[in-house]
């Protein structure tokens, strides 16, 4: 959204004098140097309806709250038109209102006065409560400056290359701006795409609930002062933003290298600004750099997933407990929805390959009487997978992974967090070009927690990002002591399910959606050979 720089104003106002008083005054303002249309003019509640509803644009809106509701009517008692066309105006997400000067002579009506003030604050650049009378002029010359000040507001968004993202919504654009304006000297911002997604999350179960939206970039300073330090700016849903808001809180009193910088949002949308988790220059996902050469990355897997759990271990303390093994599972699963999704899926394919439905162990694991000895940590990331770390590679050598944009943080499992990240790095890259990467992963799901070395002759046809996704897994179970692998393998199928559940909703960031098919499959029955005592009601595990 790029509103042109020359002023759309929009005065709602019945009384003829005060009409043609504003046309007196714009004239003035025109002759000061301001570049503006002439202000169009509403003279009803009806009437400006009509014009808001058309889509028109208006970088300002001066409303009088004292309204006739049709146009030759006479004004009726107190501000609930003004009032009402207060929310259409807040409402206006396609078209976003930057400012909004309430001026009336009623303003003693407005009670609490604090109360109406501060919804102008949270739903427009600048709001003001102005009385009617002589200051009225001065106050709308600031409310025309801070305009044009936002429409100068500069916001570059890099070409993403082979990768497809959607576009920012004009009211995420007037968040940006917004956001651009609360900095000191500040121009504009560039910006690259870093990870979009819709659908529901192991934080946010709503299939409705979508889009996430996740851009890095710098802010642009005046004066010859060049460009901050890269900032990610993450846009949610309103109501899941306030959900994130409180995780990202968290996570920055947990991890040093994570710093909220800004939170807002609109009625619907709201944007979260936190600083970059590197020092200087742009980190990429992991997910990126599991694309890079395999003699590149393989080597130094190891160190990176130890440098993420040691990260892990920093949000919380594990105490072991005794727990039903049902209870592991996500809540949220719904067995019917899952079911669905696998007949959808049940092409020749799959049935000539010869894999269980892996509801057979679902349905085990919810009647299982076991009680399970794991670990449990007091505070969790949520949702780890490879977008949610971010490589700093400033020392090509030594690559240093950083979590960040936790979603759902709680008490969890010890290794839920890692199940999450072994199961995405397969679903969200497994297709395409890399069709050969569900066939590398298979050994590590047949009998052995720790399987042998893969076979050199499979592994020299596979494509790099194929090998690189071998290493996180055995970097991740190298992690698991022998206590802990039955625990593991049950939150891999739980991980591996609730992939299988979202493409219910749509396929979100999984490539090849049968795959997800496979690899509940096969997880399911790894879970079974790897933890036999689980499914025995007789004893505890």
């Amino acid at each position: 959204m790029s509103y042109p720089r020359k002023l759309h104003v929009l005065i709602v106002e019945d009384d003829s004098d005060a009409v043609e008083a504003y046309r007196v005054s714009f004239k003035t303002f025109k002759e000061k140097g301001f570049q503006l249309l002439d202000p169009c003019f509403a003279r009803s509640f009806s009437d400006a309806k009509t014009q808001l509803d058309r889509g028109e644009l208006f970088h300002v809106v001066i409303l009088d709250m004292n309204l006739p509701i049709e146009n030759r009517s006479a004004a009726v008692e107190g501000l609930v038109p003004g009032e009402q066309l207060l929310e259409l105006i807040a409402k206006r997400d396609d078209h976003p209102v930057p400012v909004l000067l309430v001026v009336s002579g009623k303003l003693n009506l407005v009670q609490p006065l604090g109360n109406m003030q501060k919804r102008l604050d949270n739903d427009f650049w600048y709001g003001r409560l102005v009385n009617k009378g002589p200051e009225q002029d001065r106050e709308i010359e600031l409310g025309l400056t801070e305009a044009l000040r936002y429409s100068d507001v500069g916001i570059h968004i890099a070409d993403s290359g082979n990768e497809w993202f959607p576009t920012l919504s004009p009211r995420e654009e007037d968040l940006l701006r917004r956001c651009v304006l609360t900095q000191g000297s500040c121009l504009g911002l560039d910006l690259r795409w870093w990870n979009a997604e819709n659908g529901p999350s192991v934080s946010h179960p709503n299939p409705a609930a979508g889009p996430t939206k996740v851009l890095m970039g710098r802010f642009l300073f005046d004066d010859g002062l060049g460009a901050s330090l890269p900032s990610f700016f993450k846009f949610e849903p309103a109501n899941n933003g306030r959900l994130v808001f409180h995780d990202a809180r968290i996570l920055a009193q947990k991890l040093p290298h994570v710093k909220v910088y800004q939170a807002n949002e609109s009625r619907l949308r709201g944007l979260l600004v936190t600083q970059s988790v590197t020092n200087d220059g742009w980190p990429v996902p992991l997910n990126e750099y599991l694309r890079k050469a395999p003699k590149e990355v393989c080597p130094r897997m190891g160190s990176v997933i130890n440098n993420i759990v040691k990260q892990l271990n920093l949000l919380g303390s594990p105490v072991e407990e005794e727990m039903p093994v049902g209870s592991v599972l996500w809540g949220y699963l719904n067995r019917d929805i899952i079911e669905n999704v696998w007949k959808s899926f049940e092409t020749k394919q799959l049935l000539e390959s010869g894999i269980d439905n892996p509801l057979i162990v679902f349905d085990a694991l919810k009647k299982s009487a076991v009680k399970h000895w794991a670990n449990r940590l007091n505070c969790s990331h949520g949702d780890l997978n490879a977008t949610n770390i971010a490589i700093d590679l400033t020392q090509p050598d030594n690559p240093q992974p950083y979590i960040f944009d936790a979603a759902g943080i709680r008490a969890d499992l010890e290794f839920r967090d890692l199940a999450t990240l072994e199961v995405t790095s397969i679903l969200f890259n497994s297709g395409g070009s890399d069709h050969d990467i569900l066939a590398l992963v298979k050994p590590f799901y047949d009998k052995e927690f720790l399987p042998k070395p893969i076979n050199a002759k499979l592994l020299s046809g596979a494509t790099g990002v194929g090998q690189n996704i071998c290493s996180v897994i055995l970097a991740i179970r190298s992690q698991i002591n022998v206590k802990q692998h039955s625990a593991y393998a049950l939150l891999v199928f739980d991980a591996a399910l609730r992939q299988l559940f979202g493409l219910a909703y749509q396929p979100n960031k999984i490539k090849t959606p049968i795959h997800a098919c496979f690899l509940a499959a096969w997880t399911a029955k790894w879970l079974t050979l790897i933890a036999p005592r689980l499914f025995h009601s007789d004893k505890s595990a």
